[in-house]
Order: structure tokens, then sequence, then C-alpha cells
């Protein structure tokens, strides 16, 4: 037997983001997945953003495709990140929206 799982069924608590390395989003058709309206959470590391200092504003990805999708919600840019007072290394993201773009995703879906 196959059993599915629905995201929306699973988690109705808020909008899901489908998180992937951005290699991931040329290798497979996630067509069907973008046109159900679920926004692109993208890990791509440069190495400008390496054992980068607090938040950058705006962090720039190379030009090229994002498969199915225009471009990505959230920007995952670093997983070397570093804050003040805390010594380990931070996975680091930016948020390519407005407060109200924020404020939908977190609602209950």
């Amino acid at each position: 037997e196959i059993y599915t799982l629905s995201l929306h069924d699973a988690l109705p608590i808020c909008q899901v983001l489908v998180y992937m390395s951005r290699s991931v989003t040329r290798e497979l058709n996630w067509s069907s997945v973008a046109r159900s309206g679920y926004k692109l959470w993208v890990a791509q590391y440069l190495y400008r953003y390496d054992n980068v200092q607090g938040h950058v504003k705006d962090p720039k990805l190379p030009s090229g495709s994002f498969g199915a999708w225009s471009g990505p919600m959230m920007y995952q840019y670093t997983s070397t990140g570093k804050v003040s007072g805390y010594g380990g290394n931070l996975d680091l993201n930016y948020f390519y929206g407005s407060d109200l773009d924020w404020n939908a995703l977190a609602r209950k879906a």
C-alpha cells in the first residue's frame, strides 16, 4: 500500500515553506508544488557569507534558475554565521517579503 500525507492537513497551524538546496530546485520537477502555492526557502552557501558576523541585509544570490519558482521567499545564506553572545555556528536566513507577508505565512492556513 502507498500512503500519502498532505503537509497542509498535517500542519494546519501555519503555511508551509518548502526547504531545499538550490541545486535540488533544478534536479526534480517541482512545478506541481510551486503551483499549489508553496513558497520556496532555499539554502545556498556562498563563500562571501562564511563566518559572517551578524545579519546580512539583502544577501545577493547568484543569477540563475530556481526551477519551478521565480525566486525564494526565504534564503539561508550561511550555516557558519556568528552573533554576539553565542560561540557556535548558526544558520542565518533572509526573508524576501514584508511584515504583511510574514504575518500571512504565520497565520493558520
